[in-house]
């Protein structure tokens, strides 16, 4: 299920307008940052755990934690990064996407060095439940 919903986020992110305007496109890939690819970018990995709910050989319900991580890399300022988290942040956690809930961010910041790229790291967990 974690891939279904990584690729609703990505849709998301390239239809929202202030993500395409601070990208200059829709530059919202799946998986890792390699080096080579679209600077500014967004890039969209994910991971959950899943647990049988009491009872669940009759009902088969599992409730499922869910951690999306979106790493947004910008060449420019400082500040043009942290508008490009912000708005990542606003776009997942302002509109959570359906049948999910109880979403909550964090974001870490830091300089590649060897790169010269800003590096923002916007963490969202949340939980879904999933029937067999």
């Amino acid at each position: 299920m974690i891939s279904t919903v990584k690729a609703a986020a990505i849709d998301q992110l390239k239809d929202d307008t202030a993500v395409k305007a601070l990208l200059g496109g829709e530059f919202v890939y799946p998986g890792h940052f390699a080096g080579t690819q679209k600077i500014p970018g967004c890039y969209v990995t994910g991971s959950d755990r899943t647990a049988p709910r009491p009872g669940y050989m009759t009902s088969r319900h599992r409730d499922v934690e869910a951690e999306l991580v979106v790493n947004a890399f910008h060449a420019g300022t400082a500040k043009q990064a942290d508008d490009l988290a912000t708005a990542v942040d606003t776009c997942l956690a302002g509109s959570p996407l359906a049948n999910t809930h109880g979403w909550q961010s964090r974001t870490t910041e830091q300089f590649e060095e060897d790169s010269r790229l800003h590096h923002r790291t916007v963490r969202f967990e949340f939980s879904y439940s999933l029937q067999d």
